[in-house]
């Protein structure tokens, strides 16, 4: 090969060179972040922390679990306080139906007169 061939391969293989670099630029660009994706990630970015912050400020005013455990404690408390309840009107009504059955056994008016 002259040195007329060997020009023409160089000046060639710069070219297919620069073409390659050119493909390689326009597919980097493509896939590489544009202001506008970037605006799109930052907007979504803002609405997500600020749906955060509202979350945190919602939790803030929740019951912890100390608070939740008093409160089962306190229905405990007051089951218990109901059962006994219940026995004690339970007694009551007995002796309630007693003395009614002995007031009707035992009366005294005469109610046909």
């Amino acid at each position: 090969m002259t040195e007329a061939g060997w020009a023409v391969l160089l000046q060639a293989a710069t070219l297919a060179g620069v073409f390659g670099n050119w493909i390689y630029i326009v597919i980097v660009r493509r896939s590489s972040a544009t202001r506008g994706s970037i605006d799109r990630v930052d907007r979504h970015l803002s609405e997500t922390v600020a749906r955060v912050e509202r979350l945190e400020e919602r939790m803030n005013h929740m019951p912890s679990h100390g608070d939740i455990a008093k409160l089962h404690d306190k229905i405990n408390q007051a089951s218990g306080d109901m059962r006994e309840m219940k026995g004690v009107v339970q007694r009551m009504a007995h002796a309630i139906d007693r003395m009614e059955r002995w007031m009707t056994e035992n009366s005294r008016l005469d109610i046909d007169k």
